[in-house]
């Protein structure tokens, strides 16, 4: 199912695939950005606060990069040569910042023929892959802010979070 702006709707089918998964890696684009970075944090903040006891990791392709050792969590993140080599290690998958399946990986077609699910938020104008879900909103300003609008506007934001989506915003 395919969205274009946040909904309660979105939300809500993307909490209940978090919940029905045992596995779940969250994963930027190849060599990630401020808002890529800021993405998987406050994606990851939100999913480990809701499960606290189910598997989730930070897993992207790309060099650490040091200036954002200071956000919650971020040395958690695992950096690696390729994503495609770990996939087989959960069973849901969630993309972020990007809609195409060779930002993410050098080896596209691992993802296309993945067999968990798999959610896409995003904020670029790019022709989107297939996904069991996706939310795909090029007029908000970055995939942070788009984290934001579906999983925290009603609800008070802590400092932790707050200093996340403010690097993802501003980036």
């Amino acid at each position: 199912m395919h969205f274009t702006v946040p909904t309660k709707n979105f939300t809500r089918k993307f909490l209940k695939m978090t919940e029905t998964a045992s596995r779940i890696c969250i994963t930027a684009h190849l060599s990630p950005d401020p808002d890529s970075i800021a993405s998987i944090l406050s994606t990851y903040y939100l999913l480990t606060k809701n499960h606290p006891t189910k598997s989730i990791k930070m897993v992207c392709a790309g060099e650490p990069i040091n200036k954002f050792r200071m956000f919650k969590n971020y040395k958690k993140i695992e950096f690696v040569k390729d994503l495609a080599e770990y996939l087989d290690s959960f069973d849901l998958l969630i993309l972020l910042d990007g809609s195409q399946y060779y930002r993410f990986t050098e080896i596209p077609e691992k993802i296309e023929k993945f067999n968990g699910k798999t959610i896409c938020i995003d904020h670029h104008s790019s022709p989107i892959d297939k996904f069991d879900l996706s939310l795909v909103a090029p007029q908000i300003s970055s995939c942070s802010e788009i984290i934001y609008l579906a999983f925290c506007k009603d609800s008070k934001v802590d400092k932790p979070l707050a200093e996340i989506f403010l690097l993802g915003i501003l980036a």
